[in-house]
């Protein structure tokens, strides 16, 4: 892909242009493992990226060669001077793995998967078959979470399950936080949280298991109102439970990180800064006139695809995010992502969706909702939807991140 394909951003301090070429990456990897691997990589599949302006660019990659068949899995971090020393820290002198390179003049390190100097994976892979297992998502030094079939741990089987290994914080608030949601919902009949099998913080390991269910998300491209009234059920259930000792998201936390995704998005484009300035009026005039619905638990990180539909069950997923707060937060995200959804023609109306939603919403909870509050939120979550653009930079994420902007600017008039 090109950069004019791409509209890469100006970049003084990492070469974009070279990392998102597929051609200049079977180059690097060639005359990088060609000795070691034996044999000569012909084909590249980017499966995942993540930038941060002026500070570093990840690739999780599939490559083929032209020998056989089967696929390698890299990843490629190109950092500034700073944070190349101390991610060269982690890997030189305390791992035996060859599986990596350390480029010095270009400031890169390329793995092979599963060489990683800070996510213990070889204790969840070491033992499993090539094809019992699917990777879901793997950012590299951040998460891996896949599917088992069957999963072989510390002289324990596990069988359907989920497996995510993250940073030791982040699994432990992870589990701490889906246990107290598990806690609160016992005596419930039809809302549940997949059962936790296994934690170690050791290995930073977090299974659970694996539900027979369907993601709200696949049914948007044929919903009906039966569907929405238990997406709408699901999360007003959720905003009734009772769960002491959680952070308390403010409004103002909500502007916060707006300036902190603004930073990010703003990094070298005037055009956006421009945007940006006219939104945060638009949001310090409606944080004025904000009046806040009372706080209940929320999810955080509410869309469509945080709800999975069983046939007498459903259930609600990652929970790293709860916390106390207006409900109406996790509706303005919910609302965000459907207009996301509807840049992409994935949905034929958002408008037409999020009304029937919030009309069965309305008649499962006493909760009032404050237009004006709901245009504050989903104006918010509409710009923390850009910042995911522009780390991806796929394909036309510049004028996906204009969209989304001039949309925030439109909701908050």
């Amino acid at each position: 892909m090109t950069k004019k394909n791409r509209m890469l951003p100006e970049d003084k301090n990492l070469p974009l242009a070279k990392l998102i070429d597929s051609q200049e990456i079977l180059t690097l990897l060639n005359s990088s493992f060609s000795n070691s691997i034996m044999k000569e990589y012909t084909e590249v599949k980017i499966e995942h990226i993540r930038y941060s302006p002026k500070k570093s660019c990840q690739l999780s990659l599939r490559v083929k060669s032209g020998n056989k068949n089967e696929c390698d899995t890299y990843y490629i971090r190109c950092m500034n001077d700073d944070i190349y020393l101390k991610v060269k820290q982690e890997f030189v002198g305390k791992s035996s793995c060859e599986n990596f390179v350390l480029i010095d003049e270009s400031n890169i390190l390329i793995c092979k998967f599963p060489a990683d100097g800070k996510l213990k994976l070889s204790p969840l892979l070491q033992d499993v078959q090539n094809d019992s297992y699917e990777t879901i998502r793997y950012k590299p030094e951040t998460r891996f979470v896949a599917t088992y079939k069957l999963l072989s741990y510390k002289s324990q089987s596990f069988k359907n399950v989920i497996a995510r290994i993250e940073l030791p914080d982040k699994v432990q608030n992870s589990y701490k936080k889906t246990m107290k949601v598990v806690e609160a919902l016992k005596g419930h009949k039809t809302l549940f949280v997949p059962q936790v099998l296994h934690f170690s913080q050791e290995d930073s390991l977090l299974i659970q298991e694996k539900v027979d269910a369907i993601s709200f998300a696949d049914k948007l491209h044929n919903i009906n109102n039966a569907d929405l009234s238990v997406f709408a059920n699901t999360i007003s259930e959720f905003h009734s439970l009772k769960i002491c000792d959680l952070e308390n998201k403010a409004p103002l936390s909500f502007v916060n990180q707006f300036e902190r995704s603004s930073k990010i998005i703003t990094y070298g484009n005037v055009e956006i800064q421009k945007k940006i300035n006219k939104i945060r009026i638009a949001l310090m005039l409606k944080l004025q006139n904000l009046k806040n619905a009372d706080n209940v638990v929320i999810h955080g990180d509410f869309h469509q695809g945080q709800v999975l539909i069983g046939e007498s069950k459903n259930w609600i997923i990652d929970l790293d995010s709860i916390a106390i707060g207006s409900p109406i937060a996790d509706l303005g995200n919910f609302y965000a992502q459907l207009k996301k959804l509807e840049f992409k023609s994935l949905v034929e109306s958002s408008e037409k969706i999020f009304e029937s939603f919030l009309l069965s919403y309305k008649n499962k909870t006493n909760i009032e909702i404050d237009n004006n509050e709901l245009k504050f939120y989903t104006g918010c979550a509409l710009v923390e939807l850009t910042v995911k653009e522009l780390r991806r930079l796929r394909k036309n994420w510049f004028v996906k991140v204009m969209q989304l902007l001039d949309e925030s600017l439109i909701v908050l008039k």
